[in-house]
């Protein structure tokens, strides 16, 4: 459970390293100075409630570390912006609150990075920020917290050895396409590329080993594609699952589905 806790007893509560700009500064939900580590109570003992609670209050955190960065001028270095995955969910989050208001000046420092030769590192920024695209290591952390037991939606969880499969799995595919890599930049051609040729020639993996990360990689694909819908073409439209050749949801328990109204016939057995 990424940053949550729960203490026997008691209610979910955050737990996450505090941004160091922040550090010393007032913390605004509890009125005093801001630690080296932030914990607070999500006043909640249900998991689903718990990470709704968490993600508002990561996303709050991170537009204070954008805000406190901007105040003291670290959010451009030598006047190129900030391209770090941390800095590019700031903006997004920021954005997804206030609108393109900031869209323009956002444009203009990115402009400046590719002019000072960071072309790779600018696009990838502006792909998370204005076209919404997922970061890989992020998509990793929803998807595991969507596969825990007791998650929102119903899908059947994963063993801890299992996720622990799934983030080398994505470890292999991180290595393979380079930093910043999104979800959106895996293709069909890729993923058989990765599966084909970087996992058994260059990682050295077993056949064995190489079906597993694909099966592992098949399922994060799936969530985003079906059950989350983080992973959609233009328009909004579905995509195909680079690794299937029609994308289907995460299994989920017959529990958990509703049973069919039986048929009944009269004079009938």
């Amino acid at each position: 459970m990424r940053y949550l806790e729960r203490p026997r007893g008691k209610g979910y509560s955050l737990r996450i390293k505090t941004p160091e700009v922040l550090v010393g500064t007032e913390n605004p939900w509890t009125g005093k100075p801001f630690g080296k580590t932030l914990k607070l109570g999500l006043d909640t003992t249900k998991y689903a409630e718990a990470v709704r609670t968490r993600d508002v209050r990561i996303g709050q955190l991170w537009q204070l570390e954008a805000e406190a960065k901007k105040a003291k001028g670290q959010k451009s270095i030598g006047g190129i912006i900030d391209l770090s995955p941390e800095n590019a969910k700031a903006w997004r989050e920021l954005r997804a609150v206030e609108g393109d208001e900031h869209d323009l000046i956002l444009t203009e420092q990115l402009d400046r990075a590719t002019e000072a030769g960071y072309a790779k590192e600018a696009q990838q920024f502006a792909d998370v920020v204005l076209k919404g695209k997922l970061p890989l290591a992020e998509a990793l952390e929803q998807y595991l917290d969507d596969r825990l037991e007791g998650n929102p939606l119903g899908l059947d969880p994963l063993k801890r050895s299992t996720m622990n499969d799934v983030r080398s799995s994505v470890k292999h595919l991180a290595a393979y396409l380079g930093d910043g890599a999104t979800l959106a930049d895996v293709t069909a051609q890729s993923a058989f590329k990765f599966q084909t040729e970087y996992l058994p020639l260059t990682a050295k993996v077993s056949p064995t080993t190489v079906d597993k990360h694909t099966t592992h990689l098949r399922g994060l694909w799936a969530w985003a594609i079906t059950d989350r819908r983080v992973l959609r073409g233009k328009g909004g439209s579905a995509v195909a699952n680079p690794r299937v050749r029609e994308a289907q949801g995460i299994s989920r328990k017959k529990t958990n589905r509703a049973k069919k109204a039986q048929k009944r016939d009269a004079f009938t057995a």
